[in-house]
């Protein structure tokens, strides 16, 4: 599988209009969904982002190390299927469709 996004590490530039580019969200399992750049953006720094945002409202994630990391990954998966896989699929042209026996995503941003 070829990618179509293109993240330059340290530069910390990504691009997804490439047409190399197929980044999934879970790179193993089929899947529609092509990470967009916003996808791409919170793949890489979401769970540092979300630490920070707790950390700032005094929101306590857990007592140890091992606790921070399993809340902060519960949040960064919850948040991801309840808001970015939305702008994921409509930034690439993904309709909301039967995807064996289920919707591909929920439209969670407006009604």
């Amino acid at each position: 599988m070829e990618d179509k996004s293109q993240y330059s590490g340290p530069a910390k530039q990504i691009d997804d209009i490439e047409s190399s580019a197929d980044h999934r969200w879970y790179p193993n399992y089929h899947h529609p969904i092509i990470l967009s750049t916003v996808g791409l953006v919170y793949r890489e720094f979401g769970k540092e982002i979300i630490e920070k945002v707790a950390s700032k409202a005094n929101i306590v994630l857990g007592y140890n190390r091992e606790e921070i990391d399993s809340n902060v990954n519960h949040i960064f998966h919850r948040f991801y299927n309840a808001f970015i896989k939305e702008l994921d699929a409509g930034d690439n042209g993904i309709n909301i469709l039967p995807f064996e026996d289920d919707t591909i995503y929920r439209m969670n941003t407006c009604e």
